[in-house]
């Protein structure tokens, strides 16, 4: 089959699939066709120049054979011309491309240009160009366009984390190429951490030998590992990269135009090097690598130990020579400053200094750190804890809690990168947990990740945009512990991050990404890449109608090209399925099942959503207690949407209630016949909820004397620490009421044993009905 041109052009709008989008393009008329050998033809006699010629030459190499050739030299035949161009304004990044019916013509200032060129005519190519070997035959045509091209940012970047998972160093150059494809030129490393320290330093061997190891506790949910190393197990899980291994990382990163800059994390989330060396904690407490989620035990330096100083330099110096990169992440954030109040020396270098403050502790630590880092000719880069207490003089902030940490450092003078946890925590959920393997909390859609504009043109002033070096994606990986899992968190959000960072935002438009998007799943799927396809999934959106007492359902995708089918009977949805129009009321109980088509197949998993509508639907809930204001949901018509709350209890459907009872009143509006009332309630006991003791129903028609007409004793045990949720039900004999009342009594502390022990305990409730 002969894979022609058209594969890269939308026809309905003529617009090259090409992430990230180009700047300018411009189509003229004709195709390029080249067979059998095109001629790369160079004014440039130089070795960079030739090194990106040849990683070209490699990748083509299954569909066209190259020669290499000096622009002088006499060639008829179809050729790429590369040339010089000196205009002073030209950046390193720009690149011009002509194609005509006989030449492509690229225009650079350099090598890094010819590279991100190169990256843009191979997605002008059939995506069967990204496979390791071509089965098809594949045409080297391309259509006639003008290209103008360069980024909008100067940082590109994508974090990922090695230290709570060891990624081996096949996956990291992976990494590295899926990046180059998507025009990325930063590659944070997040070298060390409280669960494991994964870079070699020779003058501390321990770092390794010890601090690269944990007991394997991967058996369990991260966040259950809470059980410490046992006495006379041994520590199992881990690894880390020889000097040799990263020598030769950097070295394929430079090949791709990729900068690394390695993150040592100080004063805080340092227990594994704290394990392998306890003399620069305050303490000086041996302890062993933290098997997983053990926040209630984080570790920092010893601030007022001048041997702890000299311990981190000798670490900095020898990553310094490692890592050519301008940048040193030092980490800088969620460090516990208990132990710093409680020490002597501390206290003492707080005093000596003329500290008011553990945050200026921490600010002098940080600037005492980047003077040593300024010293080497490097500068210092931190997540956005480092303002505290006083910024450091020359220090660059990594914006990730929100956007106002970068606005102020933004306005005092300081670059920074933005990486905010709303657009830019690919550890987040990409759809509906239910058809997710297990991720943090949060969802975060490929839609939103794209909706970022990293520019904050309503909140700095030009001068102090200049500030902002780029965006940022961060993997954490505390639920991500191999590398196809790491492949679904990165893909196909790294696409969205790329053209956020590459592309204009006057050039961004999500309807036309969605349609190149489809295009990148082909490439993607040439390279064997594990991607997420939860764009297609459907998402059904509901919303009560008051008046009528029923729901109003809507179903939607992110994927503009595909179709929404959906049945209220139960049956999986085909090809000859209800087609989604249009919101629709829902009156009754019943299960609504969707999924997308394109071309009459089905390309996404059925989604179920349950819908409740019964008496109580969007009537109000009087309570008596006040629901804790960390969980409100929609107040007092959260719990009677007709919609039932997912194991996802951060999500919003749920009510919590700390330490008080459940007490809540629904007026029917009018006397109507009762038999039966149902309530949802959700346990999570690693969070510190827990089911009910018991519920009970009253019945009233005066709003004044109740009459029980239910009661559920809960059987389940608290030691079940599965999220579990369970709709309680006891039925009644069918009478009459206007008010219903639903009484659910806290267990009030948390068990003995419970990691909350002694602590309020919280109640989770979602969803009442009324039958």
């Amino acid at each position: 089959m002969l894979l022609s041109l058209s594969s890269c052009i939308h026809k309905d709008n003529k617009e090259l699939s090409i992430i990230p989008k180009p700047q300018e393009t411009e189509f003229n008329k004709g195709v390029f066709n080249a067979k059998g050998t095109i001629a790369i033809a160079s004014e440039w006699d130089d070795v960079e120049i030739n090194r990106v010629i040849n990683l070209f030459s490699k990748k083509i190499f299954n569909v066209i054979k190259t020669k290499n050739i000096l622009k002088s030299d006499p060639y008829d035949g179809p050729k790429i011309v590369v040339n010089k161009n000196s205009d002073k304004n030209f950046g390193d990044e720009e690149y011009n491309i002509t194609i005509d019916q006989k030449h492509i013509l690229i225009e650079t200032k350099g090598a890094r240009g010819l590279f991100y060129a190169f990256q843009t005519i191979l997605q002008m190519l059939p995506a069967q160009i990204y496979a390791a070997s071509q089965t098809d035959e594949i045409s080297f045509s391309l259509p006639c366009v003008t290209i103008n091209d360069k980024p909008a940012s100067k940082w590109r970047g994508f974090m990922l984390d090695v230290s709570r998972h060891f990624f081996p160093k096949e996956f990291i150059l992976k990494t590295l190429d899926y990046m180059a494809m998507h025009k990325l030129n930063v590659f944070h490393w997040h070298l060390t951490d409280d669960q494991g320290w994964r870079i070699e330093i020779k003058k501390y061997p321990k770092l390794t030998e010890i601090g690269a190891w944990r007991a394997d506790r991967e058996n369990e949910p991260w966040s259950d590992h809470r059980e410490p190393q046992r006495p006379g197990e041994k520590a199992t899980y881990g690894g880390y990269y020889t000097q040799n291994d990263i020598s030769e990382i950097v070295e394929y990163a430079k090949d791709r135009f990729i900068t690394i800059v390695p993150e040592i994390e100080m004063p805080g989330h340092c227990s594994a090097a704290l394990a392998a060396y306890p003399q620069f904690s305050c303490t000086g407490q041996s302890i062993t690598v933290p098997t997983g989620s053990i926040w209630q035990d984080r570790k920092v330096y010893c601030a007022g130990n001048d041997s702890t100083f000299i311990f981190l330099t000798d670490i900095l110096s020898e990553v310094i020579k490692m890592f050519p990169g301008q940048y040193i992440h030092i980490g800088g954030d969620e460090a516990k400053h208990d132990a710093w109040e409680k020490c002597s020396k501390c206290q003492k270098r707080m005093a000596d200094e003329n500290l008011k403050n553990v945050e200026e502790l921490q600010s002098y630590f940080i600037k005492r750190i980047e003077k040593f880092i300024n010293s080497k000719n490097r500068k210092l880069i931190g997540w956005d804890e480092i303002i505290a207490g006083g910024l450091s003089p020359n220090a660059t902030v990594m914006s990730w809690r929100g956007l106002e940490g970068g606005i102020i450092a933004a306005r005092q003078g300081h670059d920074v990168v933005f990486s905010p946890t709303e657009y830019c925590y690919f550890d987040f959920y990409q759809g509906d947990p239910g058809y997710e393997p297990p991720a943090n909390t949060k969802m975060l859609p490929i839609k939103k990740v794209y909706s970022f504009d990293p520019s904050l043109k309503d909140s700095l002033n030009s001068n102090e945009r200049k500030h902002i070096l780029g965006v940022q994606a961060n993997l954490w990986t505390e639920y991500v512990p191999t590398a196809k899992h790491a492949e679904y968190m990165m893909f196909p959000r790294m696409a969205a991050l790329s053209e956020i960072a590459w592309t204009s935002q006057s050039q961004r438009n999500w309807r036309h990404f969605s349609k190149r998007l489809e295009k990148q799943f082909e490439r993607y799927n040439a390279l064997g890449i594990n991607y997420a396809k939860s764009a297609y999934n459907v998402r059904a959106n509901y919303k009560v109608d008051r008046k009528q007492h029923n729901i109003i359902v809507s179903l939607e995708n992110e994927i503009v090209n595909s179709n929404i089918r959906y049945t209220l009977d139960g049956s999986k949805p085909d090809s000859n399925s209800n087609l989604y129009k249009a919101p629709f009321h829902v009156s009754k109980v019943l299960t609504i099942k969707s999924a997308a088509f394109k071309n009459g197949r089905i390309v996404s998993p059925v989604i179920n959503l349950d819908v409740l509508a019964n008496k109580a639907t969007g009537l109000p809930v009087k309570v008596q207690y006040l629901y804790d204001k960390r969980y409100p949901s929609a107040k007092e018509y959260a719990l009677t949407e007709g919609i039932r709350g997912t194991i996802n209890y951060r999500e919003g459907s749920w009510q919590g209630y700390f330490g008080v009872d459940f007490d809540g009143t629904i007026d029917l509006l009018k006397g109507q016949e009762v038999s039966k009332v149902t309530v949802s309630f959700l346990q999570a006991v690693s969070a510190g909820i827990f089911f009910p003791e018991k519920i009970s129903i009253w019945l009233s028609n005066d709003n004044k004397d109740f009459k029980q007409v239910s009661q559920i004793d809960v059987d389940v045990p608290d030691s079940d620490e599965n999220t579990t949720i369970k709709i309680f039900t006891n039925p009644f004999k069918k009478q009459n009421a206007r008010y219903i009342k639903v009484v659910a009594k806290n267990i009030g502390k948390c068990p003995k044993g419970h990691v909350y022990e002694g602590v309020n305990a919280f109640m989770f409730i979602d969803e009442i009905m009324v039958e």
